[in-house]
């Protein structure tokens, strides 16, 4: 930091080590520079990694709506940032906002028809918002790609259990 004082990444890593130490005000401070200093970063170029690290710090601080819309940019210019796109999935639920963790979900696998994993995750973003019939058409989709994935065999399972289709 000595020679790049607004380096971004450096702040946020002793954000995160602050944090694990218990020292928590310290580890705010450190946070507060990694956010200005990627906000800075994001004038004068965008790129999906700061809006994620962005995303992520401000989610730290207790900004999550500043994180979803940090995270959204993400994943528009790179729709294939895995963790940007499982942050994001998850403050959309934490945030009562099932239809937009679904919808991100499909947006996947209409960019990748032939990814069980894809296929299956839609099925439990469905499963979770109580919508069983449709997250069982998502595990079998899953299914005919990955015959073998017992874990979606058994999200399947629950999925039949829970619209009461137990022979299946």
């Amino acid at each position: 930091l000595e020679r790049k004082p607004e380096d971004a990444q450096a702040w946020q890593g002793i954000a995160g080590a602050y944090k694990q130490l218990g020292r928590t005000e310290e580890a705010t401070r450190a946070c507060e520079r990694a956010i200005r200093a990627y906000e800075e970063t994001l004038r004068s170029r965008e790129d999906a990694w700061s809006w994620s690290c962005l995303g992520d710090l401000y989610d730290g601080a207790g900004r999550k709506e500043d994180a979803i819309r940090a995270l959204e940019r993400a994943t528009a210019l790179d729709p294939d940032a895995l963790l940007a796109r499982m942050k994001l999935r998850d403050l959309y639920e934490k945030a009562g906002r099932p239809d937009d963790a679904i919808a991100l979900q499909r947006s996947q696998v209409q960019r990748h028809p032939d990814d069980a994993l894809e296929w299956g995750s839609l099925g439990i973003q469905l499963a979770r918002a109580n919508r069983h019939e449709e997250a069982i058409e998502a595990y079998r989709r899953s299914l005919r790609i990955a015959p073998g994935d017992g874990d979606t065999w058994c999200s399947l399972g629950v999925a039949l259990e829970a619209v009461d289709r137990k022979e299946e």
